[in-house]
């Protein structure tokens, strides 16, 4: 039948303390405590007892240090019929898919995302608590992507298509580059194909020519025009073309910011020259944009 086991009590008869007992049936008393045990429980609490490395009595220690090294074995069976496991390894791997953005909060479904993002989700009007600090990263837009830094430069020297501007910088690079931009506008009643007409300068100032315009009205029909620079002294005799190359004017209008000469004298004049017609324009419309120097 195997070995006999014993288990040597105090008892409430201390007539029979001591002695050893092959059955407890044969004794008719009322257990007390355990002899090899210590004699005191005081801070022994949510400890476990374990047999001693003399193996001839019994002491408590933390579960921690009692239980060192744990051998689960193969699972067997069909996992999500075992709930608590099941539920504990699904939790195991959404905490590691998250361990880098969530440090915190407690994980409430199978998204497992913390308290603190679901109401960040939920919130139509989330709010910073601190600075936002970029770390390295960039911000996308809808339409542009990766815009890395808001710099403070004047003179917008970096040119960057990636960095947005501060306020200061902004007004400081249009107080600096702003112009008093003028334009002469004039329409040409049945133009024809030799045709030279004085146009001027606006209040006789310097200027820089930044781009001209034309179109004629009239169906299918095209007026090729250049500009000349003539001096003030001599406006009869031809000067500096302005245009790098003749403009065409159609019904769509035609733009040119290309010049051979854009910096015109405050008192010379600008005179306007066609050198060929197509069909029978009814107008030519012009205008000259540029910067009072």
């Amino acid at each position: 039948m195997g070995d006999d086991y014993y288990l040597t009590a105090v008892v409430n008869n201390p007539s029979l303390n001591g002695k050893i007992y092959s059955s407890i049936a044969n004794v008719m008393v009322t257990f007390i405590q355990l002899t090899d045990t210590p004699n005191t429980y005081v801070d022994y609490a949510g400890m476990i007892p374990v047999v001693n490395d003399d193996e001839d009595g019994l002491h408590f220690e933390s579960i921690s240090s009692a239980i060192t090294d744990i051998n689960w074995g193969d699972i067997e069976g069909n996992l999500p019929e075992q709930p608590d496991l099941y539920a504990a390894l699904l939790l195991k791997a959404d905490i590691s898919s998250l361990s880098s953005v969530a440090f915190s909060g407690e994980y409430t479904d199978l998204l497992n995302r913390p308290d603190y993002m679901l109401d960040l989700v939920d919130d139509v009007s989330p709010q910073l608590g601190g600075d936002l600090v970029l770390n390295g990263m960039n911000i996308s837009f809808p339409t542009i992507n990766n815009i890395s830094d808001c710099l403070d430069e004047d003179l917008m020297n970096s040119n960057s298509a990636t960095a947005l501007a501060t306020q200061q910088s902004i007004k400081s690079y249009v107080d600096a580059n702003a112009k008093d931009q003028r334009s002469i506008q004039t329409v040409i009643e049945l133009p024809t194909a030799i045709e030279s007409i004085s146009l001027g300068m606006l209040d006789n100032t310097n200027g820089t020519i930044t781009a001209v315009r034309a179109y004629t009205i009239g169906g299918g029909t095209t007026v090729t025009l250049q500009l000349e620079e003539r001096n003030e002294t001599s406006p009869n005799t031809s000067g500096v073309e302005i245009l790098s190359s003749s403009l065409v004017a159609d019904n769509n209008e035609q733009v040119t910011t290309t010049f051979d000469n854009a910096n015109i004298t405050g008192k010379n004049k600008i005179h306007l020259l066609t050198s060929a017609i197509s069909g029978s324009p009814i107008q030519l419309v012009l205008e000259i944009i540029y910067n009072k120097d």
